[in-house]
């Protein structure tokens, strides 16, 4: 019985993941949208779910970005501004736009 839901999961895992690559645009125009529309209940939603857990990764990325630096020398700087050019700029999970909501973009998350 466990086996079938954890094979659900990860099909629906995988689908997820298909399917925001796929209509990322569609997505980020939809949550830009809705920022618009309803900008209380997106603050709302950065606080309680974004906000949130920021902190918890800011210091594990600090910690890793020590323990590892040849990663993240010259050519992680280059590789981050092609990725950031790349996306023109904006967050693949939120919709934030560096030029609009003056923000700080990371690209080294794992998971959006």
């Amino acid at each position: 019985m466990e086996d079938k839901k954890s094979i659900a999961l990860i099909k629906h895992r995988e689908y997820s993941k298909k399917y925001r690559f796929k209509n990322k645009d569609k997505i980020a125009a939809y949550r830009k949208k809705y920022k618009k529309a309803n900008p209380e209940k997106f603050k709302a939603y950065q606080k309680k779910y974004v906000l949130k857990n920021q902190e918890r990764l800011r210091a594990y990325w600090k910690k890793y970005r020590k323990e590892h630096p040849e990663k993240y020398g010259l050519k992680f700087k280059r590789l981050r501004f092609e990725i950031l050019e790349r996306d023109n700029f904006t967050c693949q999970y939120c919709g934030r736009n560096v030029k609009e909501d003056n923000v700080k973009l990371e690209v080294d998350h794992i998971l959006p």
